[in-house]
């Protein structure tokens, strides 16, 4: 039952690569994305963004949309935004938090999102 215990609670972490601190570096709950501009990324904005995050045009989160978990990201954003709801994103901070497009804010230095889930 031991061994099972163990196998049970590393299958995760191997599955994941043992990466988590890097994939997942920053959290944000509560989050409502209420602008969207698509193509091969997908930027979007939130009421409340984060203090690590830049402002490229308004939008503070971006992610690559030609991968499948690209594209299952889209659709939970779509989701939230069909049904009002908010998402929790793990994302790769800012390399330029607190700035806009006029000060150094991006594509390539905007916070990019990781993962989304759902809240309750």
């Amino acid at each position: 039952m031991r061994k099972m215990t163990f196998i049970i609670l590393c299958v995760p972490i191997f599955i994941l690569g043992g990466s988590i601190s890097q994939s997942l570096a920053a959290f944000a709950s509560d989050v409502h994305p209420t602008f969207i501009i698509s193509g091969e990324t997908i930027e979007f904005r939130t009421d409340a963004p984060p203090d690590d995050v830049c402002s490229h045009y308004g939008r503070h989160f971006v992610f690559d949309a030609t991968t499948s978990k690209g594209q299952n990201m889209l659709k939970m954003i779509l989701m939230a935004r069909a049904y009002d709801m908010n998402l929790k994103v793990w994302y790769m901070p800012s390399k330029t938090p607190g700035k806009d497009q006029n000060t150094g804010c991006a594509k390539k230095t905007m916070a990019r999102v990781t993962a989304l889930g759902t809240m309750d």
